[in-house]
């Protein structure tokens, strides 16, 4: 992925956010399926949207799914958070 410091461009797509069987964010899958979108073509991901349990998860567990996802190597610049509780 790569946006470019102009704006939003390109291809954003809306996450299904992968689970644990405990129901938590599995955080190596979420991280592989970003990473897959980005070799596929996509500019961006939209986390925590309506396409998938967003609002299930609390503000926490939404900030530390963003940080695993910047420690694998994703940029923060490629992340839009949807911002409904």
């Amino acid at each position: 992925m790569a946006t470019s410091g102009t704006g939003l461009q390109g291809l954003w797509v809306e996450l299904l956010t992968p689970l644990n069987e405990d129901l938590l964010i599995h955080h190596a899958k979420l991280s592989t399926h970003v990473k897959t979108l980005g070799a596929k073509g996509v500019q961006g991901v939209v986390m925590f949207s309506h396409a998938g349990e967003g609002d299930s998860f609390n503000a926490a567990e939404r900030l530390d799914a963003v940080k695993q996802l910047m420690a694998h190597g994703i940029s923060g610049k490629d992340i839009l958070l949807h911002a409904a509780f």
